[in-house]
């Protein structure tokens, strides 16, 4: 049993404010920040439609493996039977989904808060010949519109970690509210390895998180105790951050040699205010990964 989790700092976008179009103050950053890097993650970081960290061991050769290795890493946790219905939780383009479609036969819902990876995702699909097997729709995933008790498996990849401390439990209260009794939660995300950093680490994991659009991130005894509150049992978190190291330093790597090209076009207005927070996080995980500040988990939870 986790020691009880510590209260995370009053957060700065709570999941019960709205914004003026009635949608929690969360909602905008997230959209307007993927829908404004899909340049940067198509050609710099994107293959098999993945968004994450890639998982590398003795058998990658490639990123475009890394990245489904990670996925398979995350499915690995459970097993998974054909015909199941899987929840993917914030799906993106819907790479994860489709590769959970093709690999397990499975039939999986995506859902996104972003139209504009709505229409990816479907495009994706049907030119996969997979719209038989998965579906994606508009939703919140801090709210679902499917009933009680009425998936096998909720799928989580990257995606809680963008919703305030409220809306991860909030999640957490909803991914077991539509799993079937022995149904399982499966979530790769980052995690924080303590609260608070000394010094200026606040601060710069702060900076750092708000280029990708993330208020904060949860603490490993954090997400298992709002787990546990939420109805979970068997809640366990698996560190995997040195499978995902050469994927870090990737990313740092290809920030540093776009560094100079994208301050230009920025300079001429041909890259926008956004994308350039974008490539300054990808520079700031490395320092803050170099800190130890964080961590990226596999987490599964199963429902009694």
């Amino acid at each position: 049993m986790p020691e009880p989790a510590t209260e995370p700092p009053a957060p700065t976008v709570d999941a019960a404010r709205t914004a003026a179009n009635g949608k929690p103050a969360y909602v905008d950053p997230i959209v307007k920040y993927y829908d404004g890097t899909w340049f940067d993650y198509r050609v710099v970081w994107m293959r098999n439609l993945g968004m994450h960290w890639g998982y590398w061991d003795d058998t990658t050769r490639t990123h475009a493996e890394s990245l489904t290795n990670m996925s398979r890493a995350l499915a690995e946790r459970t097993e998974i039977k054909p015909g199941m219905r899987v929840l993917d939780a914030g799906c993106g383009v819907g790479g994860p989904a489709l590769w959970l479609a093709a690999s397990y036969g499975v039939n999986v819902v995506g859902v996104t808060l972003s139209e504009v990876q709505l229409g990816r995702a479907r495009k994706y699909a049907a030119k996969r010949g997979l719209e038989h097997l998965v579906r994606f729709e508009i939703a919140d995933f801090t709210k679902l519109p499917y009933d009680d008790a009425s998936f096998d498996i909720v799928w989580a990849q990257e995606s809680v970690c963008h919703v305030p401390a409220r809306g991860k439990q909030a999640f957490l209260s909803e991914a077991s509210r539509v799993l079937r009794p022995g149904g399982t939660m499966l979530m790769e995300d980052w995690f924080r390895v303590s609260r608070p950093y000394p010094g200026d680490g606040e601060e710069l994991m702060h900076e750092w998180l708000a280029g990708w659009a993330i208020e904060d991130l949860a603490t490993r005894d954090e997400i298992t105790a709002w787990s546990l509150e939420a109805g979970f049992a068997e809640v366990d978190l698996k560190d995997v951050t040195p499978f995902a190291y050469r994927s870090i330093r990737r990313l740092r790597r290809l920030a540093v040699w776009s560094t100079p090209g994208a301050a230009l076009l920025h300079g001429l207005h041909l890259r926008s205010d956004i994308e350039q927070a974008n490539l300054r996080s990808a520079r700031l995980q490395w320092e803050t990964n170099l800190r130890h500040y964080w961590l990226i988990g596999l987490v599964r939870a199963v429902k009694p």
